[in-house]
């Protein structure tokens, strides 16, 4: 085909096009003009005496007013819909990871009770429909599924790659019923997702997070990783590292052996923790740092304690996704009389104490201030700073007190084990 062909049925085709777009309006506009000139309007359905003879003769010959009604109509547009829909209904099913468990046949004909498997938890389940059209796959799902679960918690399931993983898995004891979003049986863990506002004082007290680890390891030894909203929308690389490393799923492993261990810059220590450790940097007066293939790999960073008169462990780190084989060990040697804060949230202070490191006591739980997505420590809400930071003070009032007049609401995480070696 040459280009001037090629051309001229383009233009040809355009042309249809016009013609026949001018054609439906010609016709409908001389439709509109006959009804009315006929009957006043310019549809025949809205003339009255017309409507009341369509309803004359739907009544005489199926009983009913309209179409609509009548049920021998309904079931047919029923079948037809249902037989269509059939492989949608199976497919949406079988993302959210449930399988149907009868025939397309029932599926159309039939209302009562339809049976489902869960993959999830890989059990059965039954749904009571009184009417199949409302057998809409958004309306199934199994008891093990909560349906207000968040997009955010669903998220994190998904990104967690793991054989066995359960969702919304529910524990009683005693009275007790607690929940957990992410469920790891082989493993024994437990992964939360906390929404910053509905983990809040304002459902929450300031237990809830460290009974609910404690109720966990005390009666079912499954330790559980609290996963606050903040780090998921801004660390997110970070949490999905400390729950590889926890799972044993895709890590770089490097023998301490094949390391250099040496000291470290205040900006590549900055910078390295700012990258890969949760809580971000801090300064400190010793920093020393493994080395692999010329590669910064992990770190520690030890210095004054902020709270009493020995030296501090303040940071201990490694690369994002690496696992370095008796690293920790390796940078600790030498050192003596240190105690360290191990966070609650994501750890349970066995790393620790693998290299000597004894458990002192767990401390209360700690807690921050969230408003429209931002966070700020307890350290930076303190009275004295509160008169240049907020709208409006009240010198006679306590600090929490002014963020709740400013609108800012606490949350509290677990707590930290204090250790010592």
């Amino acid at each position: 085909m040459d280009i001037h062909q090629h051309v001229l049925e383009v233009v040809t085709l355009k042309n249809l096009k016009e013609n026949k777009t001018e054609f439906y309006e010609k016709r409908s506009n001389k439709t509109k003009a006959t009804c009315l000139t006929k009957y006043g309007v310019d549809n025949v359905s809205k003339n009255e005496q017309i409507k009341i003879k369509q309803k004359q003769t739907m009544i005489t010959k199926y009983n009913v007013e309209h179409n609509s009604y009548n049920q021998e109509t309904l079931d047919k547009r029923s079948k037809t819909f249902f037989n269509k829909y059939w492989e949608t209904f199976v497919l949406i099913l079988k993302n959210k990871n449930i399988d149907v468990s009868f025939s397309k046949d029932d599926y159309c004909s039939h209302d009562g009770i339809y049976e489902f498997k869960c993959n999830y938890c890989n059990s059965s389940f039954s749904r009571s429909i009184e009417s199949k059209y409302k057998l809409r796959p958004q309306n199934i799902y199994c008891g093990c599924q909560s349906k207000g679960t968040s997009v955010k918690e669903k998220q994190l399931f998904d990104l967690i790659s793991y054989e066995t993983k359960i969702p919304n898995k529910r524990f009683s004891k005693d009275g007790k019923i607690y929940e957990l979003d992410i469920y790891l049986p082989e493993i024994n863990l437990g992964i939360e997702f906390n929404g910053m506002y509905w983990h809040s004082e304002v459902f929450k007290d300031s237990d809830y997070h460290k009974n609910k680890s404690d109720w966990f390891k005390q009666n079912y030894n499954i330790d559980i990783i609290h996963v606050f909203e903040n780090d998921f929308d801004n660390k997110l690389d970070i949490v999905l590292s400390i729950i590889n490393n926890r799972i044993g799923n895709n890590l770089i492993k490097i023998p301490a052996r094949k390391c250099i261990k040496k000291e470290i810059s205040a900006k590549e220590y900055k910078t390295f923790l700012d990258i890969n450790h949760i809580q971000g940097s801090i300064n400190s007066k010793i920093k020393k740092g493994l080395f692999y293939n010329n590669e910064l790999v992990s770190v520690i960073g030890i210095g004054k304690s902020r709270f009493d008169k020995t030296d501090e462990l303040h940071r201990f780190c490694n690369k994002l996704n690496y696992s370095i084989i008796g690293g920790f060990s390796k940078l600790m040697k030498g050192f003596s009389n240190i105690t360290t804060y191990c966070d609650r949230n994501y750890f349970n202070g066995n790393g620790y104490k693998t290299i000597g490191f004894i458990e002192e006591y767990k401390t209360k739980p700690n807690y921050k201030y969230y408003k429209k997505s931002i966070i700020l420590s307890r350290y930076q809400c303190q009275k004295h700073k509160l008169n240049l930071m907020l709208d409006k003070f009240d010198l006679a009032l306590t600090e929490h007190e002014n963020m709740l007049n400013n609108g800012w609401i606490r949350i509290y995480d677990c707590g930290n084990i204090k250790l010592k070696i």
